[in-house]
């Protein structure tokens, strides 16, 4: 399976958009093989993609075992799961620290020419 670069991605429902889309042509790619692989329920990944659900913590440390993250891209994972609570003042927290990282990653070039 084809996995998006986390960094380049600005919250769940897109990380998982860009996931299926980068996945649905290849013929052994379905949301239940995937759910199946990773013990998600089969609805999960569409409830995802829709945002009818959050990315729980534990959730997220999942997938980025799956998708074999690194450390920074795991921490990215996560705060973009955060930034997705439904309780405002968390939301607030982690969507600052986004842009915090956006500001950084522009100034150090490192987000240059995303691909996802």
């Amino acid at each position: 399976m084809i996995i998006p670069k986390v960094q380049n991605i600005s919250s769940i429902p897109t990380l998982f958009s860009r996931f299926y889309e980068l996945n649905q042509s290849n013929d052994d790619f379905s949301y239940r093989k995937f759910a199946d692989e990773i013990k998600w329920p089969h609805s999960y990944l569409g409830d995802l993609i829709k945002n009818r659900k959050p990315l729980t913590i534990s959730r997220a440390l999942e997938f980025a075992q799956f998708a074999k993250f690194n450390i920074p891209e795991t921490e990215r994972l996560i705060v973009l799961a955060m930034a997705g609570s439904d309780k405002p003042e968390i939301q607030t927290y982690f969507e600052a620290r986004l842009s915090e990282d956006h500001n950084l990653s522009q100034k150090t070039g490192s987000m240059a020419n995303p691909k996802d």
